[in-house]
């Protein structure tokens, strides 16, 4: 599951498929996956819509079962290999202090939290940059700005037990280089980047596009 955030609160809460739809953007359909159901009754198999099977069509219904169960199983979910705590910043904050931050903490990502810390936006070093100059050969940056000035809105977030191979088709078709995970109660418990994609296909093999 996928969500939208900005300061009128969540804006879009839908699947990704859903969601690509109404924000207008090329959507990839995903082949859906059919699970047969069979059911046993007096001592031959039945399917209560289709009539009744044969011992090969429930072995076959057996063999999908266990592959499907096989393939959940291989699904690395964004709790696994998300960022946390996730350092925030408000969006009053001027963006000198942003910039500190970025340079003191080693981090590239911020999201931007209102004041009943939910999120309102989110912004990169690469947004700094461009109010960055260099002066006798020191770095100096605009400090009459706040972080609500140059913060990307509309953030697109989604839930702990997402299927990371979602989150990387989200990053790369949207691109953009991280996405902060929220749990039930619309809170900051983590956050995904590329770099933590790259890292879980590298170590884990999880990123299967069929999927």
């Amino acid at each position: 599951m996928f969500y939208v955030h900005n300061y009128e609160g969540i804006k879009h809460d839908a699947t990704r498929e859903v969601l690509e739809q109404r924000l207008k953007v090329y959507q990839l359909h995903d082949k859906p996956k059919v699970r047969k159901y069979v059911e046993k009754e007096g001592g031959t198999f039945y399917n209560k819509s289709h009539g009744s099977l044969t011992q090969g069509d429930a072995e076959r219904a057996y063999q999908s079962a266990m592959q499907l169960e096989q393939e959940v199983e291989d699904i690395c979910h964004a709790y696994q290999i998300m960022n946390k705590p996730v350092k925030t910043v408000s969006p009053d904050a001027f963006i000198s202090k942003a910039w500190e931050m970025f340079k003191s903490l080693n981090i590239r990502h911020m999201p931007v939290l209102s004041p009943n810390n939910k999120i309102v936006g989110i912004i990169s070093d690469r947004d700094l940059l461009k109010y960055v100059s260099v002066n006798e050969r020191n770095l100096q940056i605009e400090s009459h700005k706040k972080i609500r000035d140059i913060m990307a809105t509309d953030v697109i977030t989604a839930n702990p037990m997402t299927d990371i191979r979602k989150i990387a088709q989200m990053l790369f078709e949207h691109r953009i280089s991280a996405m902060p995970i929220v749990d039930e109660k619309d809170n900051l418990v983590g956050i995904i980047t590329r770099s933590d994609i790259l890292h879980a296909v590298i170590h884990h093999n999880v990123l299967n596009v069929q999927a």
